[in-house]
């Protein structure tokens, strides 16, 4: 975590916007050997994506 907060400083020096962060999330792993969407399993990393996609379509 110090190391996200370092690049998120840095990006936001830089001006870039730090939409979100992706946590790891075994679900995707799950989706991906099940040969299922990532969206089907749900789980952290999904809810993460969501967030950072309705952040972005507010831009």
């Amino acid at each position: 975590e110090e190391d996200l907060g370092a690049v998120e400083s840095r990006l936001e020096n830089m001006g870039i916007p730090v939409l979100g962060t992706i946590p790891y999330d075994s679900s995707l792993v799950k989706a991906d050997l099940a040969g299922r969407s990532p969206v089907e399993e749900g789980g952290a990393a999904m809810a993460a994506i969501e967030g950072i996609k309705d952040r972005l379509v507010l831009i």
